[in-house]
Parts: structure tokens; C-alpha cells; sequence
């Protein structure tokens, strides 16, 4: 399947988002030169890839008017599967602590996350989100959040052509100018 870079980062890049095993795996190949240029998942019997790619084939040898825009349907439920299956896979680490939890899901949804939110996510109040960060990782909420949105801008801006303007808007900030001041701010943060 042959995706142009540009509609890939622009349309499927925040779909994996959310999985960032997969997220790393298409941007850290181009920098990594240990890394490895394929990613193998096996599904279930039953799974319902096997009937995305059969119908994907089938919409591109009978194309029609809406075929490119049916196939990128497709492809988007396609690597939704992937990311799903690659979660599954992935080993769970023991016993991880409820503010473990948090900045890993802070983590696969830095577009959304809020105190709010994760205080409605692990059914604790938001203020007793925020202290217990900041008690169990010496850090705020702003902090964790501005570091791993940060740390996927860096990603970001190395690894693709997005412009600012969509990577900002992709790690959840409501304008370019907000991306800036985060992005000085946490790089003022990491020389001190």
C-alpha cells in the first residue's frame, strides 16, 4: 500500500496517536538506523483486517468516482486495527501506580487531556489528580502534559513536513501562538 507523506501525516498520523508504539515506528525509522523497517502483527482468527484489505483491493481494481476517498476510509479503520492489536500486545507492566496510569493515558490522549477529564477517567476528584502528581512525580499536571506534548512536537517537526500550524493543533492547542509559548517555555525548562 503506498501512502504520499504528506496525506499520511496530514490524515492517519493522529489516528495513531493514540497508540504511540506505532506512532514511534513511523517516525523513528528515518532516524534510527537500528531500528527495524517492518512491524509484524498477527491477528485473530475472526479479526476483521482480512475483510478491510480484501475490500480495499476490490475498490482499487474496480475504481469509481468516490474510490479515493472510500480506500483512505478503509485505511484509516485498517491502521485503527493495527494500533489496536499492537495494545494488546504489548506486555502490561506489573502493578503500576495510579499516577503511572495517568501520565501513560495523559500520554495517549495529550490532545484532550484536563484535570477534569482524568478526574472523571479514574473516578477521582481533579484536585486529588493534581496533588497526587504532583506529590508522586514532583511535577504539575501543565508540567507532565507541556513535556510529553513537547516531546512529540520534537517528533514531529523532525520527522514529518507537517506544519506548526497542524502539529499544534494535533497535540490539542487551540492556536499556534499557545504552541510557541509551551514549546519556549519547556525548552527554557530543559537548559535550566
Amino acid at each position: 500500500m503506498l501512502i504520499q507523506k504528506e496525506l499520511f501525516y496530514r490524515d492517519f498520523l493522529p489516528i495513531l496517536a493514540s497508540a504511540p508504539s506505532i506512532f514511534d515506528f513511523f517516525l523513528e525509522p528515518r532516524s534510527n538506523q537500528y531500528s527495524t523497517d517492518f512491524l509484524r502483527v498477527s491477528f485473530p482468527e475472526g479479526s476483521p483486517v482480512r475483510t478491510l484489505l480484501e475490500m480495499m483491493v476490490i475498490e482499487y481494481a474496480d475504481r469509481q468516482a468516490e474510490t479515493q476517498t472510500l480506500l483512505k476510509s478503509l485505511t484509516g479503520s485498517l491502521l485503527l486495527h493495527v494500533a489496536r492489536r499492537c495494545r494488546e500486545l504489548e506486555p502490561q507492566k506489573k502493578s503500576l501506580t495510579i499516577s503511572e496510569k495517568i501520565v501513560g493515558y495523559m500520554s495517549e490522549h495529550m490532545d484532550t487531556a484536563t484535570l477534569q477529564g482524568l478526574g472523571a477517567h479514574f473516578s477521582y476528584h481533579p484536585t486529588y489528580v493534581s496533588n497526587l502528581l504532583k506529590k508522586e512525580t514532583g511535577r504539575t499536571f501543565s508540567s507532565i502534559l507541556r513535556e510529553l506534548r513537547m516531546t512529540r512536537a520534537t517528533t514531529l517537526l523532525q520527522g514529518t513536513t507537517l506544519s506548526i500550524e497542524e502539529i499544534a493543533a494535533m497535540l490539542g492547542y487551540t492556536s499556534s501562538s499557545n504552541f510557541y509559548k509551551a514549546f519556549l517555555k519547556q525548552a527554557t525548562m530543559s537548559f535550566l
